[in-house]
C-alpha cells in the first residue's frame, strides 16, 4: 500500500538516519566501549561456556548476509537479520537494481507509490529501531509528551520539534492540532 504524507517523510527520516547508525554500529564493533552494557544471550543451563564477550546483537546487525538467498520462510530468526542485507533485498525488490540506501533515497518518490511501500516502511523502522537501541539515538530534539497515545492507549508519545506526535509502541502518527486538542481536554478532564 501507499503511504501518506506522514508515514513517507518518516521513512525518509528513518532511511536517512540509517546511514549514520550503521556508521557508529561499525565504530562500536571496531572499537567497542568498555562503560556498554552488553546484550544478554539466554543460555542453555548445561553449557560450559562463558558468554561471549561482544554484543551479539550488534554482530548480528552488522554482519554480512542475502536474505534473498538465506530467507527466513519459518520468521524464527533470533535477533535482528544483517542490516546490510535487508536494505539490500528491499533496493532489489522495490528499483529492481542492486545497491543500498543512496539507492533508495534517490528512488523516494517511487517506493512511497509502491503495493509494498508500508510493508517496507515497517521494515526499515524496525531496523531503525534495533540500531538506535544497540547504538544509541540519533535524533537529537525528541520530545516525550504526556499524553498517550490515541491507538494503543500507551503513554509512548513523542515528536522530534517540528513533527507530528509519533507512538514509540505502535509508530501511531497523529497530526499536532489533533494531540494538542486531545492534550487538552485530558487535562480539562483531570482538572475538574
Amino acid at each position: 500500500m501507499a503511504l501518506d504524507e506522514t508515514a513517507a517523510r518518516r521513512l525518509r527520516r528513518h532511511l536517512d538516519q540509517l546511514t549514520d547508525l550503521l556508521a557508529a554500529a561499525d565504530d562500536d564493533a571496531q572499537h567497542p566501549r568498555l562503560n556498554r552494557p552488553l546484550t544478554v544471550v539466554p543460555r542453555r543451563a548445561t553449557t560450559t561456556d562463558a558468554p561471549a564477550p561482544i554484543d551479539l546483537n550488534l554482530w548480528s546487525i552488522i554482519g554480512p548476509g542475502d536474505y534473498l538467498a538465506h530467507p527466513d520462510p519459518h520468521n524464527d530468526q533470533i535477533g535482528t537479520p544483517p542490516a546490510r542485507a535487508i536494505i539490500g533485498a528491499w533496493c532489489l525488490a522495490l528499483t529492481g537494481q542492486p545497491g543500498g540506501i543512496p539507492q533508495l533515497l534517490a528512488a523516494h518518490t517511487q517506493i512511497i507509490e509502491h503495493p509494498d511501500a508500508d510493508q517496507f516502511a515497517g521494515d526499515v523502522a524496525q531496523l531503525h529501531a534495533a540500531l538506535s537501541h544497540t547504538v544509541g539515538s540519533v535524533e537529537p530534539g525528541w520530545e516525550p509528551l504526556a499524553a498517550p497515545c490515541r491507538r494503543c492507549n500507551v503513554p509512548a508519545l513523542g515528536r522530534l520539534l517540528g513533527n507530528d506526535p509519533e507512538c514509540e509502541n505502535c509508530h501511531a502518527i497523529e497530526r499536532w492540532e489533533d494531540y494538542q486538542r486531545r492534550a487538552d481536554a485530558v487535562a480539562n478532564v483531570l482538572a475538574a
